[in-house]
């Protein structure tokens, strides 16, 4: 009896840390971590590039939103005051500002093309970051998530498709090339596994705040959106005719964002969750013009596609 006590908690250990080694330390193929970046850099560089009409309005020095009021608001002088360190709040003129935000540009711009990717996807975070810190009010569901896929960026082996890579090729240093981008490790692996259980943490977290709404419960939330005049892209209250139109809409982005966090790492239900991603989300920024989050959470999704199907949609070819 205590004998096969002991050979079972032996085995139930042992395949306990096998399928944990599997899970995080598996040698993974980069080229979704790489296509992955030219997407978030794209994005980043847009994001930045859209402050650039009233940049001195949101950022500059005498901006409506000045570095006083932001710490007074974020709780400077009170006993746990909220750390939100942005480099923005040292420039002193417009000019500053602008010269800053510029680099920050380009250096979005290096990250989407794959220039200095190690130095251009942290200076890109910084530069994101710093931003956000600057005028936290104006954060919306954007922000956290393009900020997570900027920090593990920094860590990704994300050469592939980059002009470091055709630079390092022309230079001759094809050996170096191969191992950062063109071969399966295991720190490829870790770094994505990281984005697939953030990712599904963050669909968990938002299907847990809609369900302490009464919105989301009764069926309304989505006309709610519809009705707002001031972001909307199309005009689609004429739905307010079709109220199960409506409470279907409704009730399916929440099973939709359930079903996420914990159906996503079914393979076999993976392609169907994914194909779901894409209606739902293309159906919300229709609704509420939020543009740039759909893309981004659409393109998140890429983490969970079998590196070998993102290598045949790209047309790359097979690693052996």
């Amino acid at each position: 009896m205590a004998a096969d006590v002991r050979n079972y908690w032996e085995s139930l250990t042992t395949e306990i840390g096998e399928t944990w080694n599997r899970f995080w330390f598996s040698p993974t193929d980069p080229i979704a971590l790489s296509t992955l970046r030219i997407i978030v850099g794209a994005v980043a560089t847009l994001y930045l590039v859209s402050f650039v009409p009233q940049l001195d309005h949101w950022l500059g020095p005498q901006s409506i939103l000045p570095v006083s009021s932001v710490r007074v608001v974020l709780g400077e002088g009170v006993e746990e005051p909220i750390f939100r360190t942005s480099y923005l709040n040292l420039a002193s003129s417009s000019t500053d500002v602008t010269i800053l935000h510029l680099i920050a540009m380009i250096a979005a711009i290096c990250l989407t093309l794959g220039v200095a990717t190690r130095i251009s996807s942290v200076v890109t975070l910084i530069a994101v970051l710093s931003t956000i810190h600057r005028v936290p009010m104006i954060s919306s569901q954007l922000e956290p998530v393009l900020s997570l896929l900027l920090f593990y960026l920094c860590l990704a082996p994300c050469e592939a498709m980059a002009v470091d890579g055709w630079l390092l090729k022309r230079l001759g240093y094809t050996k170096y090339l191969e191992t950062a981008s063109s071969t399966r490790t295991a720190w490829a692996g870790v770094v994505t596994r990281m984005i697939q259980v953030h990712l599904a943490m963050f669909y968990a977290m938002m299907v847990t705040t809609k369900l302490n709404g009464e919105g989301w419960w009764d069926g309304n939330s989505v006309w709610f959106l519809l009705a707002q005049t001031h972001s909307r892209p199309l005009d689609l209250t004429f739905l307010r005719d079709y109220i199960y139109v409506l409470n279907a809409w409704t009730h399916a982005v929440v099973a939709f964002e359930l079903s996420y966090s914990v159906l996503i790492w079914n393979r076999l239900l993976r392609p169907i969750i994914l194909v779901w991603s894409i209606l739902m989300w293309t159906l919300l920024a229709l609704a509420t013009g939020l543009f740039l989050f759909a893309i981004t959470m659409i393109i998140a999704g890429l983490v969970f596609v079998e590196p070998a199907t993102v290598r045949r949609w790209l047309r790359q070819p097979e690693l052996a």
